[in-house]
Parts: structure tokens; sequence; C-alpha cells
């Protein structure tokens, strides 16, 4: 089977392109942090984390309530441990 040369240089030129858009795509994938997915933005900066003093449970710090110089993730944890000292 005897290809005419410009469909054989059609053909060369679509697995050229094809070969670059695979390149490119694999690229943009591997350049992607491991724990961030394609469209989604980058993570934000880290946050300093306290540790409930009922649960143990750390949580971060802007989401704390604070009482007598300890940190608790919830009301029901402050007032149980306010209630058991």
């Amino acid at each position: 089977m005897m290809l005419g040369l410009p469909k054989l240089l059609l053909l060369l030129v679509l697995a050229w392109l094809a070969w670059r858009v695979y390149k490119r795509w694999q690229t943009q994938r591997l350049s992607l942090p491991k724990t961030q997915k394609p469209g989604q933005p980058p993570a934000s900066s880290s946050e300093d984390m306290v540790r409930c003093r009922q649960c143990q449970v750390f949580f971060p710090a802007s989401q704390a309530i604070y009482a007598q110089g300890d940190s608790f993730c919830c009301e029901a944890h402050r007032k149980q441990f306010l209630s058991d000292t």
C-alpha cells in the first residue's frame, strides 16, 4: 500500500502534533504538587494547630475557644473541662 507524499506528510504532522500535546499535558500534570488536583487553587499558607484540653484533638488555632489559658475545640468541651476542675 503506497501513500502519496502529501498524505505521508500530513500523517507525520498529525503524529508530531499529538506527541507535542501529550508531552505538554504530561509536564503540567507532573508539575502540580502531589496534594493538589488539576483545577484547584494552590493551598493557602499554613496555620498553627492547637490541642483541645478535653479531647486532645489538634485543630486550627483560628477555630479555638480559649478559657483560663487552655484551648478547646468546642463550647461543650470547654464547659465540661471547667465543670470537672
